[in-house]
């Protein structure tokens, strides 16, 4: 008996590179914040949103990894909701902020950047189709539970 999986094989190459490249984006951005913060003469807006915003996009993007992993390989569709969900915000906006808009940015910030919003972006595609294959799937196993308890015979107890 062969059993369909509806985990997307796309996506989850995805997190794996995500994983990946997001260790070492943590890394670059936390010495070049300090870097930054050390060397530039940055005003208070920026000193403080800078920081602010890398902390959003670290600890959303540990929860956001796992519940893509979690999401996509055990095909639960609340987790990848919210794999979704997050994707979209805060992590895509925290990435565009650190990749363009700082007041003063490095060029292997914005290549690394640039990488991250790509590889998230293509996330967010992935997980759509995704989605609809795990409602599609619930859906046909809900209405196949249905016609077996709709055709079971009476009194056969």
């Amino acid at each position: 008996m062969h059993v369909h999986s509806a985990s997307h094989k796309k996506l989850q190459v995805c997190l794996f590179f995500n994983l990946y490249a997001a260790v070492a984006f943590f890394v670059l951005e936390v010495y070049v914040l300090q870097y930054k913060l050390r060397t530039y003469e940055m005003g208070i807006f920026s000193s403080v949103l800078s920081p602010m915003t890398f902390s959003v996009w670290a600890l959303s993007e540990i929860f956001r990894l796992w519940f893509g992993y979690v999401g996509n390989l055990q095909e639960k569709l609340p987790q990848l909701s919210v794999f979704a969900l997050l994707s979209f915000f805060p992590q895509l906006p925290c990435l565009v902020y650190l990749t363009y808009l700082q007041e003063i940015g490095l060029p292997f910030e914005a290549v690394m950047g640039t990488c991250l919003i790509i590889i998230t972006c293509a996330e967010l595609s992935f997980s759509y189709f995704s989605l609809q294959g795990f409602v599609q799937k619930q859906t046909q196993t809900y209405f196949r539970l249905m016609d077996d308890d709709y055709f079971e015979p009476i009194g056969t107890y």
